[in-house]
């Protein structure tokens, strides 16, 4: 009998019943299916040009919630104006995957920001080694270019080497969402939540004996 599991759905990472919300397993959040249902011709659609990001020569410091917030691709450099903690890090070969949230906590807080070092890559990345280094909890600052599409997509693809500050950031408390909410018929449409840790009660009609 399974009471308490972990849940990692559509960009969430959740933390289901009494489990240490601390023990998560990055999940790769890089399919477009994953992301809410975009699809990978979105990204040569306006508000989403992929090719726009090798024209960028500076970035705008924000938080992450206010750039999300706004939904409008650009450059930008998060972390600095205001502290933003490392939640997961993946890496391979090729590919650096960093989640990130504000240490604000709140509404569109957390994003995705991605490394690739791959051939043909329209973002090429020369900070994997950074990334693969980088330790969870800490605080961090990231450059890169926010992509939007109009399906819906986003993810920020690193430019710049990532700076691990080297010491521990204040990572939010984690949101609680509905059971349906976390599930892959998500009703968070807005995707506010997107990529934090979430907590999600499961009751005696979601346990499965």
């Amino acid at each position: 009998m399974k009471i308490g599991t972990t849940l990692a759905i559509i960009g969430l990472f959740a933390v289901a019943g009494c489990r240490d919300p601390e023990n998560l397993v990055p999940v790769d959040l890089s399919h477009p299916q994953d992301m809410g249902g975009g699809s990978a011709d979105d990204m040569t659609q306006p508000g989403g040009d992929m090719k726009a990001a090798a024209t960028c020569t500076s970035y705008t410091p924000s938080t992450i919630a206010a750039m999300r917030g706004a939904g409008t691709s650009g450059c930008f450099q998060v972390g600095a104006m205001a502290p933003a903690v490392a939640l997961a890090v993946t890496a391979s070969s090729k590919t650096g995957t960093l989640v990130l949230q504000d240490s604000a906590g709140g509404d569109d807080s957390a994003v995705l920001a991605k490394c690739s070092t791959s051939a043909g890559t329209t973002y090429p990345c020369s900070a994997l080694t950074a990334v693969g280094a980088i330790t969870v909890g800490h605080s961090v600052t990231v450059s890169g270019y926010y992509a939007k599409t109009k399906g819906g997509l986003e993810t920020l693809p690193i430019f710049d080497p990532v700076t691990d500050s080297g010491s521990a950031g204040t990572v939010p408390a984690a949101a609680t969402v509905t059971f349906a909410e976390a599930g892959h018929a998500s009703t968070l449409a807005d995707k506010k939540k997107y990529y934090q840790k979430v907590s999600v009660t499961l009751g005696g009609a979601t346990v499965k004996v």
